[in-house]
């Protein structure tokens, strides 16, 4: 699709990551949404909101025993799981070089917080 958003998903070397792949797979397809894994394993998904990404964190936050990576100093979002980042724990790569990081963090906080990092981007 022609300007689409574009985001990443990297499940990294969490185990299992393929249980958790098809998982995630699963829950975007049923939200309606398409995706494609490439070789490497990352799960690109294609004019997706802001919500729904959202709702992707809050997955990853669940059934991993990691922290987030939100990766948006390039072209497209990238969404990790952070494997030197404890569970609870969210980095936010930014734009301009800032790093923020938060710990200690609820499912419903990391929402929260990717929600509005995406939204600054696209503003």
């Amino acid at each position: 699709m022609a300007g689409a958003t574009e985001y990443e998903i990297s499940l990294g070397s969490v185990p299992p990551a393929a249980a958790i792949a098809d998982r995630l797979i699963a829950e975007l397809a049923g939200q309606g949404v398409d995706t494609e894994v490439a070789p490497d394993g990352a799960i690109w998904v294609k004019a997706v909101s802001v919500p729904t990404l959202t709702a992707v964190a809050s997955l990853l936050f669940r059934i991993t025993e990691r922290g987030l990576r939100l990766d948006l100093t390039g072209g497209d979002a990238v969404l990790r799981i952070a494997d030197d980042l404890p569970r609870g724990s969210v980095l936010i790569l930014r734009q301009d070089g800032r790093e923020d990081r938060r710990d200690s963090m609820t499912g419903h906080q990391t929402g929260y917080l990717m929600r509005t990092a995406l939204a600054a981007v696209e503003t």
